[in-house]
């Protein structure tokens, strides 16, 4: 059914909920997945992976040789210039670039559905409500389903929201393409070398480290807690409960931080963190980082100039 301004497809009532019955499907299979995945690499790599950007997988061929730096400006590059595309075809073809790069160096799918996960809820997020909530313009496509006359989608906030998702996903595999399995505390002394402030690198070395601990002894104070009878029974108690962990936890958390610094002075600490590794950027690694964003750079000029 056609309007002036508008095309109306009508579409059986059973197709929005078999597709939402599937998205809740999916998406509870892919967080049973990706919590367990994520568990047996804690158990796999404790007390080593801390200091990982990514907990598995290894460098493959194409980061190997690279120079970490460039890496770091070529994925930033490969970002930004990623996030302006607009047109849905060009961003399946980075997607299919990011793909192909993730294919021919080796470095990991998993990791890179991991770094897709993090990002799951948002955009499954807006998936849903953006073909809800997008303002209906004239020449929009509306999807009504019958017997729901004032419930219709927008095609043009579908797509918008494909748009996204392909971005996102061409994105993260990308950057385990590039940055693949490198140590923070290198990836930090490669971004110091790029002009960002040690104190800036010295705090996020020290939230990446003591994030991880503060988190098992939350998950250990509320084990003892469970060991010793606490059962949610009610808002008020399980408030008290849980204020009084927070307060524990934070407490400790204090205690721990003042520790920290007082080993770290007597360790000759002076407020700045010695170098240990020597990065030498050369034209080559700026070379071959132009070639790997060229192919991106020419989607971004057919999107702004030709298919814009």
């Amino acid at each position: 059914m056609e309007t002036s301004t508008n095309l109306i497809i009508e579409i059986p009532s059973y197709v929005p909920l078999l597709t939402a019955a599937f998205l809740i499907s999916a998406a509870s299979v892919w967080v049973m997945v990706m919590r367990r995945a994520f568990g047996r690499e804690r158990q796999r790599n404790f007390g080593s992976d801390l200091l990982l950007l990514s907990a598995g997988g290894g460098n493959g061929p194409l980061p190997s040789g690279w120079s970490l730096p460039a890496r770091i400006v070529c994925t930033l590059a490969f970002i930004f210039i990623t996030a302006c595309l607009q047109n849905i075809y060009l961003c399946c073809a980075a997607l299919l670039l990011s793909l192909l790069g993730v294919t021919v160096s080796g470095a990991s799918f998993g990791n890179g559905l991991r770094r897709l996960g993090a990002m799951a809820g948002f955009l499954a997020m807006l998936i849903v409500f953006l073909p809800l909530s997008v303002p209906v313009r004239t020449g929009d496509t509306l999807l009504v389903a019958a017997g729901f006359a004032g419930f219709a989608l927008n095609a043009r906030g579908l797509r918008m929201a494909a748009v996204i998702c392909a971005k996102a996903t061409a994105i993260a595999f990308a950057v385990e393409m590039m940055m693949g399995r490198e140590p923070i505390s290198v990836f930090l002394q490669a971004v110091e070398s790029l002009g960002m402030p040690q104190p800036v690198c010295r705090m996020i070395a020290l939230a990446h480290r003591y994030m991880f601990v503060l988190g098992d002894e939350s998950r250990r104070m509320v084990r003892g807690m469970h060991v010793r009878g606490f059962r949610g029974g009610g808002f008020a108690n399980t408030a008290r409960a849980v204020g009084n962990l927070l307060g524990m936890l934070f407490v400790r958390s204090i205690e721990r931080t003042e520790r920290v610094h007082e080993a770290m002075l007597s360790r000759g600490f002076t407020g700045k963190t010695p170098r240990t590794v020597r990065f030498a950027t050369g034209a080559g690694d700026w070379a071959k980082g132009a070639l790997l964003i060229a192919p991106v750079l020419v989607l971004l000029m057919l999107d702004r100039f030709f298919l814009g």
